[in-house]
């Protein structure tokens, strides 16, 4: 399967916020409602481009690697992404952002399969480079204060 990288295309044109408020209801009611995790796979699928998946499971890993004190290095390298992009992540986290994106993290890293997911991830279902499973005590961790 091919993956194209295009820049996802936000119109001009301005809605209300009233309209604003109501689509995310709608969207955030939808994409919750499925019990089954492969009906929810189904409808992320159908609903985002392959852009948009890339750039909100880049943002869920980036959060959780920062959490769990990777260096800014490896995560830059991991996930391809810029050091502003970075920046701008680690200032919010560091500030107390992004706590309930965390708390849902937490809950998946009791599972066994979390890191592998994020390193399938990372590499876009390559294999892994030296064999090792991607977890925070196998990267270069980030020194916290």
């Amino acid at each position: 399967m091919a993956i194209y990288r295009h820049m996802t295309h936000v119109s001009q044109k301005e809605v209300s916020e009233k309209w604003l408020r109501k689509i995310e209801e709608l969207s955030v009611s939808l994409l919750a409602a499925p019990k089954s995790l492969r009906v929810r796979k189904t409808l992320v699928n159908e609903l985002l481009t392959d852009t948009e998946r890339i750039m909100l499971g880049k943002r869920i890993a980036l959060i959780a690697m920062l959490n769990a004190g990777f260096s800014s290095y490896a995560i830059m390298k991991r996930l391809c992404i810029s050091f502003s992009t970075f920046t701008r992540f680690a200032k919010m986290l560091d500030g107390g952002g992004y706590e309930h994106v965390l708390a849902e993290i937490k809950k998946l890293q009791e599972q066994e399969v979390f890191w592998e997911n994020i390193e399938k991830f990372s590499r876009a279902g390559l294999p892994p480079l030296a064999g090792n499973v991607l977890r925070p005590s196998l990267l270069n961790k980030r020194k916290k204060p």
